[in-house]
């Protein structure tokens, strides 16, 4: 907007509402409002320093663009009730959605979030889609309910990520999607699958009091800081395999109705120096005492031990295995 001399816009909020059709942008001292009139043909933006614009508006490709007599500054479509901000669209500053509801689908696409957003507490009647969106600030959906699907597959997290007490009622999908900072989830609620397949927890990752109606999918997942699921309910299966935990992984009280898979998966690495031939599939007695008590660490029991019949073997990856 350096056109209308509104530097100052790109350390801003953003606020939608009025069915869509008022956008406001402010910080603590200054504010502009855009409003689109019912025809769809035109806008007025409004600037608090008492200055006032008249906008064109035209609908091109399916999508309402907004123009000044230089560029265009702003692109918003509204169908049936869905909120689609265009595809890539960028925020420069904070976006704060708290409490707003949302009748149907939202649309958020390959946007790119540049400074904190706020979903809490918001309500989204329909489907979230947020896929391949970039969060480079906080992402806040605390509390948060969304009457459909949530689609954030291949997300980016650059920052914490709070889903706690979110609500989902349909599939929640994380594939491919990287939390770089803390991934919290604690007493979330998924009213139907979990899928974070090939998902990367770089920092902790917390899933305490989850509830999950369905199955959770996070094969083959990578935690690379701590996993908690205590007291997390799983209502079908828990998949896990090829799942590698690199930190401290906490199950404890965790209910998980129905197969627990956790199949090739790795459950903690050490480095260790071997003198005997593991060729021959023996594991040495201290080796052996140091697996089990990283185990019992895992799985929070004194009651874990290796079987006599453990065998070690070399993997592809050239990585020993206990199996």
């Amino acid at each position: 907007m350096d056109d209308l001399d509104i530097r100052w816009a790109t350390d801003a909020k953003i606020l939608i509402f009025d069915f869509y059709k008022t956008i406001c942008i402010f910080n603590d001292e200054n504010s502009v409002e855009i409003k689109i009139d019912a025809k769809k043909e035109k806008a007025t933006l409004k600037i608090s320093d008492c200055r006032t614009h008249d906008l064109k508006v035209k609908e091109e490709n399916g999508k309402l663009n907004i123009y000044t007599d230089i560029e265009k500054i702003y692109i918003v479509k509204k169908e049936e009730g869905k909120l689609n901000i265009s595809n890539p669209a960028t925020f420069w500053g904070e976006v704060d959605f708290t409490g707003a509801r949302i009748g149907s689908d939202a649309e958020f696409m390959e946007a790119e979030f540049k400074k904190k957003a706020s979903f809490n507490s918001a309500k989204i009647d329909g489907v979230a889609f947020f896929k391949s969106s970039t969060f480079v600030g906080d992402a806040d959906f605390i509390s948060a309910r969304i009457g459909s699907n949530a689609e954030f597959t291949g997300a980016e997290f650059k920052e914490k990520a709070s889903f706690n007490s979110a609500r989902i009622d349909g599939v929640a999908f994380f594939k491919s999607s990287t939390f770089v900072g803390d991934a919290d989830f604690i007493s979330a609620r998924i009213g139907s699958n979990a899928e974070f397949i090939r998902a990367e927890f770089r920092k902790k990752a917390s899933f305490n009091r989850a509830q999950i109606e369905e199955s959770a999918f996070f094969n083959p997942a990578t935690f690379g800081g701590e996993a908690n699921f205590e007291s997390a309910r799983i209502g079908g299966t828990a998949e896990f395999t090829g799942v590698k935990f690199k930190k401290k992984a906490s199950f404890n009280g965790a209910q998980i109705e129905r197969d627990a898979l956790f199949n090739t998966a790795c459950l903690f690495s050490i480095d260790v120096e071997f003198k005997d031939d593991l060729n021959k599939g023996i594991i040495p007695e201290k080796l052996k005492n140091i697996f089990e008590k990283e185990l019992k660490n895992i799985f929070k029991t004194e009651d874990y031990s290796l079987s006599e019949k453990a065998m070690v073997t070399n993997g592809q990856d050239d990585k020993w295995r206990i199996t």
